[in-house]
């Protein structure tokens, strides 16, 4: 192989190596984005979801345990996951909602066993 011919495969490979690598961080970054943008909308809606579910609570004047906005992010971001990547269906969706009711149970056992802190 002759120093011509060397240098044009140097170079071909080289591009190819450059291209891909090109291809791949553009997937990686928008695969991110996707995932942050997806984490915000969720967000979004979890916080307008609670906002409207306590201002109908104390509309009808009812008495109710407030659940951790973190379950209504847990929640909301699990459901449109769901949808976006098509995945939603009954078992789906009640597998979602036993989550849900897994964390909420750990998070009032935290609670309840989290020790009091004195008062002064």
């Amino acid at each position: 192989m002759d120093g011509a011919t060397t240098t044009l495969l140097a170079g071909l490979c080289g591009s190819l190596l450059g291209g891909a690598a090109s291809v791949l961080t553009v997937f990686v970054q928008t695969n991110a984005q996707r995932k942050r943008d997806l984490l915000k909308m969720a967000t979004d809606l979890a916080v307008k979801d609670y906002e409207l579910m306590d201002a109908a609570y104390m509309r009808n004047g009812e008495a109710y345990i407030r659940p951790p906005l973190v379950l209504h992010i847990h929640y909301h971001t699990g459901l449109m996951k769901l949808i976006h990547d098509g995945n939603f269906n009954d078992a789906s969706y009640n597998k979602l909602v036993a989550e849900n009711r897994r964390l909420q149970d750990q998070i009032r056992r935290h609670n309840r066993d989290e020790p009091k802190p004195k008062t002064i």
